[in-house]
């Protein structure tokens, strides 16, 4: 696999075992439906962000950083509480410093995952919460 997609199958690892329904869990590009019994679930979505070198030569290694977001999906009118408990729920799962192996790539985390103020859409109240990570690869 290339470097890309270990940081992410090692993302993805650590997220298929957070302590929620995996069955509730909506993954990037994978049609998903809200639970039908009206419950929460989450979203995951991955954004690679830039990589930088730190040796003059192109065959060091490269820092390469990003983040997991994990939106926390209630119904809308359903209250705020619940949300944001599973998100801080989740959060917990990603401690700062954790690492996180696919192959020869190592994953670490970089912080403690920032759980942001939930938003409403039309349909939904969404509570973020954002898992940053580096990787030398």
């Amino acid at each position: 696999m290339t470097r890309e997609e270990n940081i992410e199958a090692a993302l993805f690892a650590r997220a298929e075992t957070m302590p929620f329904d995996t069955a509730k869990i909506a993954w990037p590009n994978e049609k998903k439906d809200p639970p039908s019994d009206g419950s929460l679930y989450v979203e995951v979505l991955h954004f690679p962000n830039k990589s930088d070198r730190f040796t003059l030569r192109g065959s060091g290694p490269e820092h390469m950083m990003g983040f997991l977001q994990l939106l926390v999906r209630a119904p809308k009118n359903s209250g705020r509480t619940e949300a944001t408990i599973v998100a801080a729920t989740l959060a917990l799962h990603f401690p700062a410093d954790l690492k996180l192996r696919s192959e020869d790539v190592i994953v670490r985390i970089s912080k403690r995952p920032d759980v942001m103020s939930g938003s409403p859409t039309e349909t939904s109240w969404n509570v973020p919460v954002t898992v940053y990570y580096e990787a030398f690869a």
